[in-house]
């Protein structure tokens, strides 16, 4: 009896430790490629545990990225929403465990993306287990606040530099309407230069008036007329 019992504690124990080391972990994603022919879906090169090699994961959550920590759970795990991860083929390329979301590890979605893989601290250390919901969501908020920081400065940035812009468009149209003044000055001080000059006004001769001028040039008529007959009357005499 003895015997059996410890069998069966060697047992229980072996079975505990092999449950214990199917459990979703920390991993840190190192490569990511896309599946040909498959848009939805990235082939994935996952680091499980410091020093080994990484397996390869394939899927479809969109924001799984190279460079970030993630939960993955291995083969032989069965998630909290019933999925049982075995080493199979997706997309016809074979996937050796599966990045888990709020929904995977039986967390709540009111904060966290239920079609997203869990993205955990830079902190988080590879291979160690997942960690507890409350620090999944203070690393999505802490993110979260980097990113709208990021955002502000940029922002910043572009007003000030399109205000700089605006500066500089000003200065520049300024000094080109003054430049061009004083081309049109310079062209009107040439045009005066090589004008002919004009010509001195003639002083103007008093006109007569034309009925005195009529008048001057029928006396001057009568009174011919009355030499050149007082002639011939002379003759006449004669």
């Amino acid at each position: 009896k003895d015997g059996k019992k410890e069998k069966k504690d060697k047992k229980e124990k072996k079975e505990g430790k092999e449950k214990k080391k199917r459990g979703p972990t920390v991993c840190e994603v190192t490569e990511v490629s896309a599946v040909p022919k498959k848009d939805k879906l990235k082939l994935c090169k996952v680091a499980i545990i410091v020093g080994m090699d990484p397996v390869e994961i394939v899927t479809s959550a969109p924001n799984v990225t190279a460079g970030h920590k993630f939960i993955a759970a291995p083969p032989g795990y069965t998630t909290a929403n019933g999925i049982e991860v075995k080493v199979a083929k997706v997309g016809g390329i074979e996937s050796a465990g599966m990045f888990c979301g709020p929904k995977e590890m039986g967390w709540d979605t009111d904060i966290l993306d239920g079609d997203l893989a869990i993205m955990l601290a830079d902190s988080a250390e590879v291979g160690s287990p997942a960690p507890p919901y409350e620090e999944a969501v203070a690393a999505f908020q802490q993110r979260e606040k980097e990113a709208k920081q990021k955002q502000e400065e940029e922002a910043k940035a572009a007003a000030a530099a399109s205000a700089k812009d605006d500066k500089k468009g000003k200065k520049k149209k300024g000094k080109a309407a003054k430049e061009a003044d004083e081309d049109l000055d310079e062209l009107l001080a040439e045009f005066k230069e090589d004008a002919p000059a004009e010509p001195a006004e003639k002083p103007q001769e008093e006109s007569v008036p034309t009925e005195a001028a009529g008048v001057a040039a029928g006396a001057g008529g009568a009174a011919g007329k009355s030499a050149s007959q007082k002639k011939k009357d002379k003759k006449k005499g004669n």
